[in-house]
């Protein structure tokens, strides 16, 4: 079993799926910073080739061209190849955590579909049991 705080609550299990959404859902907040709100995991957000961490920059981070890249709609927890949150250097801080749906970086909430959504849930959830703790 492994511990993950969320808030003043500890949690306790094997694994965990981190699949809390963007901002409507309260997945990613954007006050001073963006952050992922339930367990603190980094935030990525790219444009022009750099990161940003400054919701204040948030005009530099959508474009007024609907169909355009929307970069500030692709912020989001960086994830490893097993879909595990990490750092942007990709060094990764929870080893039983698995990152599903539109609070991963670089994924549009209007371009992943419920049915896109549902599948990276499974999908984490058989991770989160094969692979956690």
């Amino acid at each position: 079993m492994h511990d993950v705080t969320v808030g003043t609550t500890v949690l306790q299990a094997r694994a965990f799926v981190l699949a809390t959404g963007k901002y409507i859902a309260g997945g990613i907040e954007a006050d001073d910073q963006f952050i992922e709100s339930a367990l603190g995991c980094d935030v990525d957000i790219y444009r022009f080739g750099r990161s940003f961490d400054d919701p204040a920059e948030s005009i530099s981070l959508t474009d007024p061209v609907r169909t355009e890249a929307q970069p500030m709609l692709g912020a989001g927890v960086h994830v490893d190849v097993r879909a595990r949150p990490a750092s942007p250097a990709g060094d990764v801080r929870l080893t039983n955590v698995f990152v599903a749906g539109s609070v991963r970086a670089g994924i549009e909430t209007a371009a992943l579909g419920l049915g896109a959504a549902a599948h990276e849930g499974w999908n984490a959830g058989v991770r989160a049991t094969s692979e956690g703790g």
